[in-house]
């Protein structure tokens, strides 16, 4: 890849573990807390700054919501 930025969110190595339960550093902003389903996406945009936002944003996001977003922002998403 030339002249691009990639970007993961997901849970894998930043959490907390509550009575058992994982909740991920990214807040659901539905509860104001941990989103606790794991799972991750990767960006692959333009630049670093786009592929920041958009994968903390689609990690959130339903995945054919995410999806839209992407393609209209002309990124690629993996989840």
């Amino acid at each position: 890849m030339k002249n691009c930025g990639v970007s993961t969110s997901g849970d894998a190595y930043q959490f907390v573990e509550i009575e058992g339960k994982k909740y991920a550093h990214i807040l659901d902003p539905k509860t104001g807390i941990g989103y606790a389903e794991p799972h991750q996406v990767s960006i692959i945009a333009k630049n670093g700054t786009i592929s920041d936002w958009l994968s903390t944003a689609l990690y959130l996001m339903p995945t054919e919501s995410g999806q839209k977003l992407a393609k209209k922002i002309k990124a690629k998403a993996i989840k």
